[in-house]
């Protein structure tokens, strides 16, 4: 996981970013800050209250000095916190042209493997991620 051009990337399979606390520990944030409750995620209005409240694709991570970064979970494209059947057809539908309506953070979690763009090999990708 990394924090980078205003994005936090999670991992990759059974091994994803799942809640606050894994956001807080896998990005080693809080060694930079006294306290968890000097950072925030949130979905639009809502802010997550719980430790271990699930996170997805597209919420904000808010630190104590107001950088906000999006939140990209590799595979989770529809936003659920999990890769599943949803994301990998949109993703199939994406790349065969039936779906153009994904946003730019959409397009970085469908890009599974991060190589050379959005194609098959991350749908199969996803597909095993989902299934193991």
């Amino acid at each position: 996981p990394s924090l980078e051009n205003s994005v936090f990337t999670g991992t990759h399979g059974k091994a994803k970013v799942k809640d606050v606390a894994d956001v807080i520990s896998k990005t080693g944030i809080l060694s930079r800050y006294e306290s968890y409750n000097n950072i925030t995620v949130s979905s639009g209005e809502v802010v997550l209250s719980s430790l271990g409240d699930n996170v997805a694709t597209d919420m904000d991570l808010t630190l104590e000095d107001g950088s906000v970064y999006k939140i990209v979970i590799y595979g989770d494209v529809v936003q659920s916190g999990d890769i599943n059947i949803l994301d990998v057809m949109t993703v199939l539908n994406h790349i065969t042209g039936s779906n153009t309506t994904l946003t730019e953070t959409q397009l970085l979690a469908a890009d599974y493997d991060g190589a050379e763009g959005i194609n098959i090999a991350d749908v199969s990708a996803m597909y095993t991620a989902m299934m193991s």
